[in-house]
């Protein structure tokens, strides 16, 4: 039975010889080097070539899939960001840590438009209000409750939408490619 980390490994080697190959092949296509410049892929465009490869799609299978997998890397991406902010703990040597009130770090979103209504958003924004209810006015039990009901409300309807949309990506692929982009951590 294979390992997981076996599997794992097996995957990073198929993706640096593909990389190793389509590079070759770009350069054999312009005639070696002569001078020439290899164009240079973006990380993101290295990443798709490489799953497009091991998933073994044609272009328009491509087409239906990736804009799936976007959408979930998208969701797992803002949930790294914004869902999973950290309270910073007290430094030391600064009083009683236990009445010390945590900091809140966050990261704002660059584009605040584009995701002022999501799921994480609005998680993000309940996380905030509650930590700040938390730190500011710790006798206020009505108002925490009623905050940390908000915020598991909208933790939900986060996990309820990335549950859709692997659930979405799921049902367009095979077994064979399941794994794949579960080793990947676009499915679970």
């Amino acid at each position: 039975m294979l390992t997981k980390k076996w599997i794992g490994s097996l995957v990073l080697t198929l993706c640096l010889v593909i990389t190793c190959a389509t590079l070759a092949q770009q350069q054999q296509q312009n005639g070696g080097n002569n001078g020439n410049q290899v164009p240079q892929l973006t990380s993101q465009q290295r990443t798709e070539s490489q799953l497009k490869t091991l998933l073994n799609v044609s272009d328009e299978e491509w087409a239906v899939i990736q804009p799936k997998i976007d959408k979930v890397q998208v969701l797992i991406q803002q949930r790294d960001r914004f869902i999973n902010t950290k309270l910073s703990k007290p430094q030391s040597g600064q009083g009683n840590p236990t009445q010390a009130p945590a900091t809140l770090v966050k990261t704002k979103p660059s584009n605040k438009d584009a995701l002022a209504r999501t799921p994480n958003a609005i998680a993000l924004d309940s996380y905030l209000r509650l930590a700040t209810l938390v730190s500011s006015s710790p006798d206020s039990v009505a108002q925490i409750k009623a905050s940390l009901d908000s915020y598991r409300a909208a933790r939900k309807r986060s996990d309820e939408e990335l549950l859709q949309a692997r659930t979405d990506l799921q049902g367009l692929v095979t077994s064979e490619q399941e794994a794949i982009l579960v080793l990947a951590g676009i499915l679970d």
